[in-house]
């Protein structure tokens, strides 16, 4: 089965995107529509819409604010990308976002160590003492988890990566986790990024859905980690690890 990534694309001058006389309007759905031409005709040739469609491979054009989303291989996205440095002579910057679903299983009494140890909250809607339901580590995710794993069992339920230029949103979906992130690149070469995890979870008997979520918005510097609480069931506790790096051009 093929991996398959969405991707946004800005595909429209930011002198454009600024002017919003009626002018402007018609050249930013002109060029929309000839940019999504030449990436259907890039992504398909051979291939009719309705094949790729049946595949899950999909374009959606926003003449309105300049866009075009795809959601495509990593290979035909680098493909796409090509193209308007090719047209732009301007490489967009990219950011890889390694996630990271974990569970920890210790004693209750254990998990007030485990939340002074992450430097998190783990009650669902509580805050640390900087007022956040997250936080940075201080150290790499591998040297933290080793040290947790001192306290408690740990299972890594699933570590996707997610691949998008800056100002854009990936998307993942992997069961049982489905995650949103929106990375930008700030002047100074910091992160900002807007993360929207949710998981689903079958307990109980009679099997009863629930959902476990996080979401959060923070700057820090490629290559640090956010951790944050999906949630708690029992001696088991929830976490997600989401790092960021700007994929520096080769």
């Amino acid at each position: 089965m093929r991996i398959l990534i969405s991707r946004k694309f800005t595909v429209v001058p930011s002198n454009y995107l600024a002017d919003d006389s009626e002018g402007a309007l018609q050249r930013k759905r002109n060029l929309v529509q000839q940019t999504e031409n030449v990436f259907r005709s890039l992504l398909y040739e051979s291939e009719s819409v309705e094949e790729a469609i049946k595949d899950g491979r999909v374009v959606f054009p926003d003449a309105e604010n300049g866009t075009i989303e795809v959601v495509d291989t990593p290979e035909n996205l680098e493909t796409l990308e090509d193209y308007l440095e090719g047209i732009t002579g301007v490489k967009q910057k990219q950011v890889e976002v390694e996630v990271r679903q974990v569970e920890l299983v210790c004693p209750q009494d254990k998990h007030d160590d485990v939340a002074e140890f992450l430097g998190v909250p783990l009650g669902v809607g509580s805050t640390n003492s900087l007022g956040m339901s997250f936080s940075v580590l201080d150290e790499t995710i591998t040297g933290k988890l080793s040290k947790l794993g001192k306290i408690s069992d740990i299972r890594i339920l699933t570590a996707p990566k997610v691949s998008c230029v800056s100002g854009a949103t990936g998307n993942v979906v992997v069961e049982p986790l489905s995650f949103k992130v929106t990375p930008i690149v700030t002047d100074d070469g910091k992160l900002e990024i807007d993360c929207d995890a949710k998981v689903e979870t079958v307990e109980g008997d009679p099997p009863a859905r629930g959902m476990m979520s996080a979401k959060f918005r923070v700057q820090i510097k490629s290559s640090e980690t956010v951790v944050a609480v999906l949630g708690k069931r029992g001696e088991s506790i929830h976490l997600l690890f989401v790092t960021p790096r700007i994929v520096q051009p080769e």
